[in-house]
């Protein structure tokens, strides 16, 4: 699996698109211009409040800005090797609780 697009990288480019920069974009959605690009540099993750901004100000959904985040961070977690082997013991766990139910 590819590593999907970062939210940030997609949010620069609807930036971009609409010919405006962080600090006009901030004032759009009435957040600190720190935040617009904590966003765009993947250092804060997109919210349910910040998908919403997002989508009245590009005119998109709110939905395909936590789409985007969660596909990205679902990538993430698939290549965390600690969290791997903390899922590989959970479904070994998981096996070896599951009741056979006889089939009828």
């Amino acid at each position: 699996m590819r590593e999907p697009e970062r939210p940030g990288e997609e949010l620069a480019w609807y930036i971009d698109k609409f010919h405006w920069n962080q600090a006009m974009f901030s004032e759009v959605i009435g957040r600190p211009v720190q935040f617009v690009s904590d966003v765009v540099n993947g250092k804060t993750r997109i919210t349910r409040t910040s998908a919403a901004q997002f989508a009245a100000a590009l005119g998109t959904t709110a939905q395909h800005w936590l789409d985007l985040q969660n596909e990205y961070e679902l990538w993430v977690l698939s290549r965390d090797k600690e969290m791997q082997k903390m899922l590989r013991g959970i479904k070994r766990r998981a096996k070896a609780y599951t009741v056979h139910m006889p089939v009828t």
